[in-house]
């Protein structure tokens, strides 16, 4: 990638200490700041040698990534396992790290947000009978990421 027009190359020491302050700001995963050191005109090698040092100084931990997008998406975005795992899945992390991340989410919590979702989104659909509401709120929260045979059998129960 090519810096853009008018900015001034970085030094190695500045690239440093802007990636330390990115890394700090919140959790971020290797391809993240992979991404941002050759976007701030660090070669390859330099990157993957910053991502070593990083992981060294824990300022980089895929595992705690994991973890906490998924506490993140599902508290505060009301996303579901299955977008989430695209999210995780998408940024090169481990099948390992991501089960781990998974873990996060409490089971019954986990239900009881599908279930609130589903139901506001069932009183919420205008339609002519109950099966094209259920279609339109299954839809919505399928959406969001759950999983589609949980939302239908929790929206069949619905009338």
């Amino acid at each position: 990638m090519q810096m853009e027009p008018g900015t001034k190359k970085l030094s190695r020491t500045e690239r440093k200490e802007r990636i330390l302050k990115f890394c700090a700001y919140r959790e971020r995963c290797h391809k993240e700041v992979r991404s941002k050191m050759i976007e701030m005109g660090a070669s390859y090698q330099e990157a993957d040698e910053m991502l070593v040092q990083l992981i060294e100084w824990n300022y980089l931990n895929e595992t705690r990534y994991a973890q906490a997008l998924c506490r993140g998406k599902f508290l505060h975005n009301n996303w579901g396992k299955i977008k989430i795992n695209q999210v995780l899945s998408r940024n090169d992390i481990s099948p390992y790290n991501i089960k781990k991340g998974m873990e996060e989410i409490d089971e019954n919590a986990y239900m009881e947000k599908l279930e609130e979702l589903s139901f506001k989104a069932f009183e919420k659909a205008k339609a002519a009978n109950i099966y094209e509401r259920r279609s339109k709120a299954a839809r919505f929260v399928i959406t969001k990421g759950y999983e589609p045979d949980l939302v239908w059998a929790y929206l069949k129960t619905l009338e």
